[in-house]
């Protein structure tokens, strides 16, 4: 019986200094974890040594912002792990991204419809993405080079 007592004691002691560090631990924001949604158009491979893989995405235009557009990188470089050479042409609008043939009118409505860049280049180490904040301002109106010296 006094062991018993000893088991339920040692429990609740252990549950109390339990409760006490979770209270000291700050749990992240639901922003933190969430991902940047995106949807693939289109993905073509050259046929040239390097070979580059280019995507077409798109994503909501709320999300062209500095701090979400980091974010979106990062998940990137993380779901095109296996890519040497990468490129992702970041648009803002789906319908042209899944039906987007490089060619003709196509290209015009493309480039309309074109807010964004990101390149990592795993040879060299070179990452960055380009943006615009609006339509009408310059693609590249918001540079963010993403590599890490060293």
């Amino acid at each position: 019986m006094v062991l018993g007592l000893s088991i339920v004691f040692l429990l609740a002691r252990l549950q109390k200094s339990d409760r006490a560090s979770r209270v000291a631990i700050p749990e992240p924001s639901v922003q933190e974890d969430k991902s940047i949604e995106y949807k693939v158009g289109r993905v073509i491979r050259s046929s040239n040594e390097p070979h580059e893989v280019t995507v077409i995405i798109s994503v909501d235009p709320k999300y062209f912002v500095r701090d979400t557009m980091v974010k979106l990188a990062h998940q990137l470089k993380q779901d095109f792990a296996d890519e040497r050479l990468l490129r992702v042409e970041i648009l803002d609008d789906e319908n042209i991204a899944d039906n987007y043939v490089p060619a003709g009118d196509m290209y015009r409505l493309f480039n309309k419809a074109k807010r964004g860049t990101y390149v990592l280049n795993r040879n060299t180490r070179r990452e960055q993405i380009r943006f615009s904040t609006a339509h009408g301002k310059p693609i590249d109106e918001v540079k963010i080079d993403l590599s890490k010296d060293g």
